[in-house]
C-alpha cells in the first residue's frame, strides 16, 4: 500500500493482479478501517473478525508453529521462557498491565500456561479462540523487552501470529491520520 498526498494506492500481490474475490475483501476490509464516525476498537474488532474468517488456515498454520516451537523447547526446564528478574521492575509492571495479569502472579508462568493453552487439544480453535491467540500474540510479541525473556525463534513464532492485528492497526491509523478525501461532484 502507497499513501500519498490523501490518497491510498493497493499494490497486486503474490505477483499477479488482484482476483475480484481478493479485490472485494480489501475494498471490505479497506470499508470497515474507514468508517471513522466509529471509535478505533469497534473498527479493530470488525476487521478482525473479517480477516480471521478469510484466514483462518493460515491463523492456524501460525498457531502450530508456535506450539511446534514450544513442543522442541520443552526438554529445557525455562522451555524457552526466561525469569522475569532479567527485566526492570517498571517493564515487568507494565507488560503485566498490557497483558492484563494480575501484579502478584508471574509473567514467566503467564507465558507458560498461554503456551500451554495454544498447544492444548481441547480447544475448538473456533474464530473467538483464534482472535483471542492473535490478539494475546500482539500484545506479548511486540514489546521489544520481550526479547529478553522469551526464546528468540519462539518470539519470532509468536510475533508473525500478531502480525495479523498489527496490520489492523496500521490500517486504521493510517486512515485515521490520511488528509480527507475531496467529495466527488
Amino acid at each position: 500500500m502507497l499513501i500519498t498526498n490523501g490518497s491510498m494506492k493497493f499494490f497486486y500481490s503474490k505477483n499477479r493482479r488482484f482476483t475480484d474475490c481478493e479485490n472485494k475483501y480489501v475494498r471490505m476490509l479497506f470499508n470497515y478501517a474507514s468508517q471513522t464516525d466509529r471509535n478505533a476498537i469497534d473498527r479493530y474488532e470488525d476487521l478482525m473478525a473479517a480477516i480471521v474468517d478469510r484466514c483462518q488456515k493460515k491463523i492456524k498454520a501460525c498457531i502450530s508453529k508456535v506450539s511446534r516451537r514450544v513442543k522442541e523447547l520443552q526438554s529445557t526446564a525455562d522451555r524457552g521462557i526466561y525469569s522475569e528478574s532479567c527485566l526492570p521492575s517498571e517493564v515487568v509492571k507494565n507488560l503485566k498491565a498490557q497483558l492484563k495479569i494480575d501484579p502478584e502472579k508471574s509473567l514467566k508462568n503467564f507465558l507458560i500456561s498461554w503456551c500451554d493453552f495454544l498447544n492444548s487439544t481441547q480447544c475448538s480453535k473456533g474464530p473467538e479462540f483464534l482472535r483471542y491467540a492473535v490478539s494475546t500474540a500482539h500484545s506479548m510479541g511486540f514489546p521489544s523487552e520481550m526479547n529478553l525473556m522469551i526464546d528468540q525463534k519462539l518470539l519470532w513464532r509468536i510475533r508473525k501470529l500478531g502480525d495479523y492485528l498489527r496490520a489492523v492497526i496500521q490500517l486504521v491509523r493510517e486512515i485515521d491520520h490520511s488528509p480527507p478525501r475531496p467529495s466527488k461532484p
